[in-house]
């Protein structure tokens, strides 16, 4: 899940969508920007969820849909639930090899069955710049499609000027600047990339793993990871609340003081001693109690310290 999409501001300037219907718009507009899109802007999204985010009836989202299918706006395959956006690339261009690595596990995710892997391919030929080739060499696009249309031969075997007696696992190597030497074959991994986050290699990077050198907390929303901990380790706390609290302190850190190695360990101790609800929290007035408390107990002593004595003003004054 990412924790932002990019929408150019010319997006409303174009004479296609300012023709659609606010329905149509609205959910335009979601599909490059919703939690369950990623950088390949080819993503598995139920109805269901677009209709519960969305508030819209079936009737008005497949007419929503309807409108920009017509238009060659978005590919959907109704075997799988998967969609594409078939011109995502174009104004999100893959910007470095950490990224293209991320899209061929986004690539490996793709269905095999998925009716759409032919205008994946033409949307990567297309708009994936350099790494077009890196990406056309992913086993999941060098395969035959449910149609019956396969990849041809010489994005199969991958850039021949890069690699002459490569095939779609070492495509990597035909494009030493795309990808890192000999990419691992999607196949072989798939099981375990499943489990991984599909955002962007650099910003997971910068967001939650560790920095040796530590960085400022850059997150703007609660990943499920963290939540899940907080629900698992600490029933009693909102994990909306003490995820708003704590990114609030920390942000408003200056300087160093605000920069840490591991910021998901940071989260772990902050639940753990997160005080329960309705007793003293952070910053809130439970220095100010235990402050009170101790005077008393101050001022009791000294008064009782002799018979007869009094305290005025924190002083003891005995009588004759």
């Amino acid at each position: 899940m990412r924790d932002y999409g990019r929408i150019h501001t010319r997006f409303w300037e174009q004479p296609e969508i300012t023709a659609l219907s606010v329905e149509a718009r609205l959910l335009a507009v979601y599909l490059l920007s919703s939690p369950h899109s990623n950088l390949l802007g080819c993503y598995r999204l139920p109805n269901g969820y677009v209709a519960d985010d969305l508030r819209l009836d079936d009737a008005a989202l497949e007419r929503a849909f309807a409108e920009l299918e017509g238009l060659g706006l978005v590919h959907r395959c109704a075997v799988t639930g998967w969609l594409l956006l078939p011109n995502y690339l174009k104004y999100n261009p893959i910007d470095n090899g950490n990224q293209a690595k991320a899209a061929l596990k986004l690539i490996a995710k793709v269905p095999p069955t998925a009716t759409l892997l032919a205008a994946l391919r033409a949307a990567i030929r297309a708009h994936a710049g350099r790494y077009a080739d890196t990406l056309l060499g992913a086993a999941r696009l060098a395969t035959e499609t449910a149609d019956g249309t396969g990849l041809d031969k010489g994005s199969a075997k991958g850039s021949a000027k890069g690699s002459a007696k490569g095939s779609a696992k070492g495509s990597a190597k035909g494009s030493a600047k795309g990808s890192a030497k000999g990419s691992p074959d999607p196949r072989a991994n798939q099981e375990q990339e499943q489990q991984q986050d599909q955002q962007p290699e650099p910003e997971r990077s910068r967001a939650a793993r560790p920095n040796a050198r530590g960085a400022r907390l850059t997150l703007t929303r609660l990943p499920a990871a963290w939540r899940a901990f907080a629900e698992q380790t600490r029933p009693d706390l909102d994990p909306e609340h003490t995820w708003a609290q704590f990114r609030d302190y920390w942000v408003a850190k200056p300087g160093r003081e605000g920069v840490k190695a591991d910021w998901l360990a940071t989260w772990r101790n902050w639940v753990r001693r997160e005080a329960p609800p309705g007793s003293a929290r952070r910053g809130g007035n439970g220095g100010a109690a235990l402050a009170a408390r101790n005077r008393a107990a101050v001022e009791t002593w000294l008064g009782a310290a002799e018979p007869g004595g009094a305290v005025i003003d924190g002083a003891c004054h005995h009588e004759g």
